[in-house]
């Protein structure tokens, strides 16, 4: 809309072009129409930036949780990998206790063999000694006591590695 000093400049210009009565009119409404025109295309440019700088955002956005979402992927591959080795490494320790009590149950064994021939030693020297041979038949029950105890542990371990 055209301001009345706008309509009144309009008018003083058309006069200044030598325009009068219809021509005058005429030329008044061709340059308000000129400056509806301006204005428009201001709007509509204005509009067109508008919308370009929110297509702009919305790529931003876009971007940004593109990069949140590979950052998220990352974590979760790194924290997979962790527990993996985590895993890896409790199998690891599990068989390492494993064979440690396996030597340990050699160990024994071999001890035990070694007090029975020395007991068996001391055997044949005091042939008869009633008290040896007790003391022998201790010894073997002592070790297929350890034994059997040692095979329950390993049965149960058994059973708790399945279950």
């Amino acid at each position: 809309m055209t301001t009345p000093s706008s309509l009144q400049q309009l008018k003083e210009l058309g006069e200044g072009l030598g325009f009068s009565g219809a021509e005058l009119v005429d030329f008044i409404k061709e340059q308000q129409a000129l400056e509806r025109a301006d204005r428009q295309a201001e709007r509509d440019a204005k509009e067109k930036e508008k919308e370009r700088i929110e297509r702009q955002a919305e790529r931003e956005a876009k971007e940004e949780e593109k990069k949140r979402q590979e950052k998220e992927k990352e974590r979760e591959h790194r924290e997979k990998e962790m527990k993996f080795h985590q895993a890896e490494s409790a199998e690891k320790e599990k068989e390492r206790q494993e064979k440690e009590r396996e030597r340990q149950h050699e160990l024994e064994q071999r001890r035990q063999e070694l007090e029975l021939a020395a007991a068996e030693k001391e055997k044949e020297k005091s042939r008869g000694s009633l008290s040896l041979t007790r003391q022998i038949e201790k010894s073997k029950r002592k070790r297929r006591s350890y034994s059997l105890s040692l095979e329950r542990k390993r049965k149960n371990e058994s059973l708790n590695d399945f279950g």
